[in-house]
């Protein structure tokens, strides 16, 4: 996987812009849902609590090497560097990181959007009555 940038010829990862929710988990009594606002992809992703200081850390700065190293010291055991690296493959496969992947995931989408002759009302039946009806009834 390529990766956002580079530092002295070593990966760095960003994630890009995304909610996160923290919910609770059964197994680590929390965990972290990634959910994409920006339409490039369906898919959630939930990282377990433990493994948060990890993706933490996917801010376009940390090669990882060095996120195993301060996540390891944080957490008081060895995080081995290809957990960070199959972490970020887990995400650039589901569209969250800025990687080469991801940006042509964005222009496919907007290319996409941009040539829609008609673009779905994306809140309809969320935000506001999706039925024209009961819309015309709300808003008067």
């Amino acid at each position: 996987m390529e990766a956002r940038g580079s530092t002295g010829g070593k990966a760095i990862y960003a994630l890009r812009p995304v909610e996160t929710i923290f919910v609770p988990h059964p197994t680590y009594g929390k965990a972290l849902v990634l959910r994409d606002t920006e339409g490039l992809t369906a898919e959630q992703v939930t990282i377990p609590g433990p493994l948060v200081p990890i993706v933490a850390r996917f801010d376009g700065r940390h090669t990882p090497e060095r996120i195993a190293r301060e996540v390891s010291a944080i957490l008081g055991e060895e995080i081995p560097e290809l957990l960070v690296q199959q972490i970020a493959e887990k995400l650039d496969h589901a569209y969250f990181l800025e990687s080469p992947r991801g940006v042509e995931r964005r222009r496919i989408v907007t290319h996409a959007f941009r040539q829609a002759p008609i673009r779905a009302a994306e809140h309809a039946g969320g935000a506001y009555p999706g039925e024209r009806d009961d819309l015309r009834a709300f808003l008067e």
